[in-house]
């Protein structure tokens, strides 16, 4: 029995492979180009209901922006200036052991977003295919000292398994040859309409976060934070997203043991629901309405778990540092559920 099937031509000439994992009545499908998570569907009878945005082809996602789906790294999010900057005009970068690592400006010609431009998830990444049971697979990522602007070798392991009782659970390992940077996210957008009229500002959202940290306006932490109550970033009671956001959600201060309930997108139309956990101290909940994936199906609510953006520059946030040699895990879970 085939384990993936030919997901399209990318413009190096290269054939990319989607897999497609299973568990009871849950499915998700990945590519290799780019380890992008391309649909994640509940069985509910007549259909599966696919809760994710995708496109069609390793082509599009090689071609469109929005990063659907996306593994990022090594650092997701926006980096702002490195502190103690040469002469000439602001670049993005950090100093980490007294060396400054000068990134590339990739929006608004100051800041660094997601890593890029030579971005994760437009590589392709290596994989053996589903694990015997067919409900995970792992894909793996050599990054060479320098690659993007960050220090050290890196090996990076992704893992997406499926369970009747977590749903879809994203587990990332990386360990490096020297201290780097490392904040990893799936850039998935959500939509739990299913083809129904709900839209984003339709879905009902819940954050279990009583502070955001705020940004200027490159959208980059300056390293306050806001108390959400009495404003618009209050969600931490169930309520209809009402205007659009890409905010960073304060979890929690410092990185958890194991994954916690961080939020809840649930659409009244379709029944479903959807429950995030992380062990990361933020989430970035970025909505949009203007970019449309397969289908001309319109993406949606984007649930990033992450270290605090710009953190690497503010001592007082989280730090997503890594040591030579060590090991960091991570495990973001995503629970759907009909309600």
């Amino acid at each position: 029995m085939d384990t993936f099937r030919n997901f399209g031509k990318t413009s190096d000439g290269r054939t990319a492979r989607l897999y497609e994992i299973r568990k009871g009545r849950l499915s998700a499908c990945i590519t290799d180009f780019g380890a992008a998570l391309v649909s994640f569907a509940i069985d509910r009878g007549n259909s599966a209901d696919n809760v994710v945005a995708g496109y069609e082809s390793a082509a599009e996602y090689e071609e469109k922006d929005g990063c659907l789906g996306a593994i990022v790294g090594r650092s997701a999010n926006r980096i702002g200036p490195a502190p103690a900057q040469f002469e000439g005009p602001a670049r993005p970068g950090f100093v980490l052991n007294g060396r400054r690592c000068l990134l590339n400006a990739n929006e608004s010609g100051r800041t660094n977003l997601h890593s890029g431009p030579d971005y994760y998830f437009r590589r392709y990444w290596s994989s053996e295919g589903p694990a015997p049971e067919g409900d995970s697979i792992s894909f793996t990522l050599f990054s060479p000292d320098g690659d993007q602007g960050f220090p050290g070798n890196m090996k990076t392991r992704v893992t997406y398994s499926l369970s009747e009782e977590e749903g879809l659970r994203i587990d990332y390992e990386a360990v490096s040859d020297a201290d780097t940077v490392c904040n990893f996210t799936n850039h998935a957008y959500f939509d739990l309409g299913c083809g129904s009229n709900c839209g984003v500002h339709e879905h009902e959202i819940q954050i279990f976060a009583d502070r955001i940290t705020v940004k200027d306006e490159y959208y980059v932490p300056t390293g306050e934070f806001l108390p959400v109550e009495g404003t618009d970033f209050d969600l931490r009671e169930n309520k209809m997203i009402s205007r659009d956001y890409d905010d960073n959600f304060v979890l929690a201060d410092h990185k958890r043991v194991s994954p916690e309930l961080a939020a809840r997108l649930a659409c009244p139309i379709s029944g479903l629901a959807l429950y995030v956990y992380t062990d990361l101290p933020g989430l970035q909940l970025y909505t949009t309405s203007g970019l449309s994936a397969s289908g001309g199906r319109t993406c949606g609510i984007a649930l990033e778990t992450q270290y605090f953006p710009n953190a690497v520059n503010i001592p007082g946030f989280p730090q997503p540092v890594i040591r030579a040699g060590e090991v960091w895990r991570s495990s973001t879970i995503y629970r759907l559920c009909e309600e």
